[in-house]
């Protein structure tokens, strides 16, 4: 409900002597009028809370307004005629007379009026003479007065002063003067009185003007119709309401005229000579301007269009409603409005006419309603309002907005989010029509057309790498209802001669770039509004409009953004289709950025089982050659990516084969082994796995390389020891026996060692030093690969203790000895320039296996150019169980150490090593001397190969 407010009515005043200027003061403060009530004719009644009064002189310019025929309402509720007079003679030869003309021409007007006598307050005190005299003067005024109102009392008397006779002897004639009435009791009457002439005034009125209406409406239906003649009447009425602060009442009266006049076109009636002009003034919609013009006038001359009609009737009841303080329904009704005239007026005018306008009045009807309830809000939150028309939050407003008025500021927050939207589309069609300007559809966002018609998602780059310039997209433009049933398309000619009444809309066109920031802004703002009130999709829509402007723009890293969070909220609510559309925009922002590997990536998604079931043939194969084309382009680093779901591998354990793979069963998907002991495989063989991959990809590719890794099970910790390593070049041959001598404090790599199976040589030869009887242990390793010739290569070591006099002894060691392992160890097979084709595809993985012990499943990996693809097949078996279990077959060489009994620091010392390979010649040896005390041996690259001894020798 409206707050209450004293209403302030026109009241006529004749006051010749110039006495209002003291009754005024004296007669509001017993103001205003509480609770006036009164009745139409129908018998409803109505109440005015505070009602007081504007005393205005005949000559007044107000009431020369109020004698044109729709004007009536202003006419004076009540007349008041001052008599000051304490002079027979004067009462008779001039007060009288006048009076008399006055109570006339009220009468003649059918006019509520009264007559107020007011004793002159500078005679005091008064003489018994006088006072007699001026009895006899207000008797005959009343006398007189009664005469033309016989049935009524309008004769009043007011003193200006608490005035008291002073003699005992006056004291009873005061008394017979007034009536034995107080003075205050005579203010009394005199605003009963003038309750009593509002009421009449008011009843009669809205009487009469029922009436009127009652007549004009039986000819609602019929041809000759004239609204305009009923406008006046009912505007009439309804100013009284508005006059006493009834806003309600006030609205329903206006709500009923356009009823009408909508029952009246779907009759086929049209109550008005032409529907709009389409002039340059008319661009500029009234929204709650009703003083432009003098419509009052306009209409009652029936020279208004119906389009001007339309908007002056919808600016009544706009600040009806502002008063009210609701702009939600502003916003509801001008939406409405909008949607329903641009409808009728695709007959009359051109459509940069109707874009314009439309444009204009959703934007003024935005800001409109936005200030509007801006200041509610802040006069709730008791802070002065700052006129920002920024968007409304609901959120931010809760403390406010509880119960209805909440979910009223949520519809408001969504029909701002309407209106801005409409501004959007509208001032799309605009820049098309009027500048060519061509921006994408908003009601096709998932830019299919967008996609195809510029031939998306191929390869943008010269033979330099250089990105080329994005094509422009050629759609039309059917963005709303009435422009395509007029027949009118989107054109990229612009319009001759378009001239425009904004100038702000005029700078917005004059340019690509004004307008693109206009709509992008107008998006913002319409996007912000949806999402405040939870409607998450309609804000997606619209920002992925406003990154469609920015794509077209090619400001590329502003739109991906806005493509991401559409492709979200498609996902969350299963909207693959739209979904995989607006990723082939995203995707395209990313290379447009040249972000390739983010590029990749989405080339990726889009190229999944699921993806392709939303786009065509064509778009996959596009997608499919651009990421084969792009995979090979240089990248900071390689983009790794998992492998389903374009790749699914399957692996048979059970299957590991040590002979040819021609020799191998069939492949069978993947399955458990058993929980038994693991496979086993030796050491120094070559391993074979067979691999199952079924590819999901569009066509045939031929990927760089395909890699299976395992690793040690369970992991080792490191060894503290310090050790240093001696390799024998890959082109020395080591036969039945060989020897070598290096430095104790050298490390010579000549080649680089393979990663085979290592055994520990422990040796018990003290190191002392000159200064200090510490002994030191020294260990010894050598790891030994090659081809021997039998079919599986045996590696063997011995021991020896370095004695007194630097003789040696050989011991054998036990095959299954634990490696020193410093690091997990990691099997690695793998086969380049593999052809997988659509479907089944199998393989066989191999790699000599020169580390023993227990392995697991570790991760597979896929190579294409610089895209990896990879899943990690940890926990594919028992995390507890090892899959592959490599052994140390048979100690087929010995090795021997000849060395002083004391080695001493900072001094070159020799060591002898002696190597029993028994018969079988390997390519590659190293050697290894580690102190399990920490001493460190500083590297000297000295390594001296003595080589074959004789047969004789050992």
């Amino acid at each position: 409900m409206a707050e209450t407010t004293r209403v302030v009515l026109p009241a006529l005043l004749n006051d010749t002597n110039n006495v209002w200027p003291i009754v005024q003061p004296l007669l509001e403060a017993r103001l205003p009028i509480r609770q006036l009530q009164f009745r139409n004719s129908g018998g409803q009644t109505y109440t005015a809370s505070q009602v007081s009064f504007r005393f205005l002189p005949p000559t007044d310019p107000f009431w020369a307004e109020g004698t044109l025929p729709y004007n009536s309402h202003m006419r004076p509720y009540v007349a008041i005629h001052v008599v000051q007079c304490e002079d027979n003679d004067k009462y008779k030869n001039v007060v009288k007379p006048r009076l008399k003309a006055w109570m006339d021409l009220m009468q003649e007007k059918n006019q509520e009026w009264l007559v107020l006598f007011v004793p002159d307050s500078t005679v005091t005190p008064r003489s018994d003479t006088q006072a007699k005299a001026l009895k006899k003067i207000y008797e005959r005024l009343k006398a007189d007065v009664s005469l033309n109102s016989p049935k009524r009392d309008r004769c009043c008397k007011v003193h200006l002063t608490d005035e008291r006779p002073q003699s005992e002897s006056n004291i009873t004639l005061f008394r017979t003067m007034t009536n034995n009435a107080p003075p205050e009791e005579l203010w009394e009457t005199f605003v009963d009185k003038l309750r009593e002439c509002v009421v009449i005034t008011l009843e009669s009125r809205s009487a009469q003007f029922e009436d009127q209406i009652r007549i004009l409406d039986t000819h609602r239906l019929t041809q000759n119709w004239n609204i305009c003649s009923l406008f006046v009447v009912k505007e009439c009425l309804a100013s009284i309401y508005e006059s006493l602060n009834l806003l309600e009442d006030c609205l329903r009266h206006y709500d009923e005229l356009e009823a009408m006049l909508l029952d009246a076109r779907r009759s086929g009636i049209r109550p008005f000579k032409t529907f709009t002009a389409g002039t340059l003034d008319e661009q500029i919609p009234l929204i709650n301007d009703v003083s432009r013009r003098n419509y009052r006038q306009i209409i009652f001359d029936t020279n208004i269009s119906e389009f001007e009609f339309r908007q002056y009737l919808f600016a009544r009841q706009c600040n009806l409603l502002l008063a009210l303080k609701r702009p939600a329904e502003i916003a509801q009704r001008g939406f409405d409005l909008v949607r329903s005239l641009a409808q009728n007026m695709r007959e009359h005018v051109g459509l940069s006419f109707i874009w314009t306008w439309c444009y204009l009045s959703a934007v003024n009807l935005a800001k409109l309603c936005t200030k509007s309830a801006q200041a509610a809000i802040d006069s709730a939150v008791g802070s002065g309002s700052t006129g920002s028309v920024a968007p409304i939050n609901i959120t931010t407003t809760a403390v406010v907005a509880t119960g209805a008025g909440r979910a009223d500021l949520g519809r408001l927050t969504r029909l701002l989010g309407d209106l801005y939207s409409l501004a959007a589309r509208s001032l799309q069609r605009l820049g098309l029509a009027v500048a060519g300007f061509e921006t994408p559809d908003l009601t096709t966002l998932s830019g299919v057309a967008l996609l195809t018609s510029s031939a998306h998602l191929k390869m943008l780059t010269d033979v330099n790498g250089e990105q080329q310039a994005p094509q422009q997209s050629s759609a039309v433009d059917p963005l709303s209802a009435f422009a395509a049933e007029s027949g009118h398309v989107g054109s990229s000619s612009p319009l001759p001669r378009f001239k425009c009444a904004d100038a702000e809309l005029t700078q917005a066109l004059a340019s690509r770039s004004n307008f693109d920031d206009v709509l992008t802004e107008v998006c913002k703002v319409a996007a912000e509004q949806y999402q405040s009130c939870g409607r998450s999709r309609h804000a997606a829509q619209l920002h992925t409009l406003r990154a469609l402007v920015l794509f077209q723009a090619r400001k590329y890293d502003l739109a991906r953004p806005f493509f991401e969070m559409q492709c979200r909220l498609f996902s969350m609510d299963g909207w693959w289709e739209l979904m995989y559309k607006s990723r082939m925009l995203w995707a395209e922002c990313e290379l447009r950025s040249k972000d390739y590997s983010a590029y990749l990536s989405s080339l990726l998604i889009l190229l999944g089982p699921e993806a392709r079931k939303h786009l065509s043939a064509d778009e996959s194969a596009v997608i499919w050659k651009e990421l084969v084309q792009l995979s090979g382009r240089p990248l900071q680093q390689p983009l790794v990516q998992p492998l389903k779901p374009h790749l699914e591998v399957s692996i048979d354990l059970q299957e590991v084969m040590s002979t040819d793979i021609t020799a191998a069963k069939s492949l069978s998907p993947v399955r458990s082994p058993s929980t038994g002991l693991p496979r086993q495989h030796k050491s120094g063989e070559q391993l074979t796995i067979l691999v199952s991959i079924r590819s999901s990809f569009p066509d045939t590719v031929t990927v760089d390389l395909v890699s299976l890794s395992l690793h040690s099970f369970p992991l080792s910790s490191p060894s503290p020891s310090t050790s240093i390593s001696i390799s024998t070049t890959a082109s020395t041959s080591i036969g039945s026996t060989t020897s070598s001598t290096t430095n104790s404090d050298a490390s010579s790599q000549v080649s680089k060692s393979l990663p085979v199976g290592a055994i520990a040589l422990p040796a018990n030869s003290p190191l002392t030093s000159p200064t200090a009887s510490d002994s030191q242990p020294l260990t010894a390793v050598i790891d030994l690969s090659g081809s021997p010739s039998s079919s599986a290569a045996a590696v063997s070591s011995s021991s020896s203790s370095a004695l007194p006099n630097g003789e040696s002894s050989t011991v054998p060691l036990s095959p299954l000895s634990p490696p020193v392992q410093d690091q997990l160890t990691t099997i690695l097979l793998e086969k380049d320039q593999v052809t997988l084709q659509p479907g089944l595809n199998q393989l066989a993985l191999t790699s000599i296996v020169s580390s023993h012990g227990s392995f697991c499943l570790d991760k597979i990996s896929v190579r294409l150019g610089n895209v990896i693809l990879t899943e990690s097949l940890r926990g594919v078996v028992a995390n507890d169980l090892p899959h592959l279990q490599v052994v140390v077959a048979e100690a087929k060489a010995e090795l021997s150490i000849h060395a002083p009994q004391y080695l001493v620091l900072n001094y070159n010392q020799p060591i002898g090593i002696s190597i029993d390979t028994k018969g079988d010649v390997f390519d590659k040896a190293s050697i290894k001397l580690t102190s399990t005390t920490g001493l460190s041996f500083p590297a000297t690259g000295t390594l001296v190969v003595i080589g074959k001894p004789k047969p004789t020798d050992k």
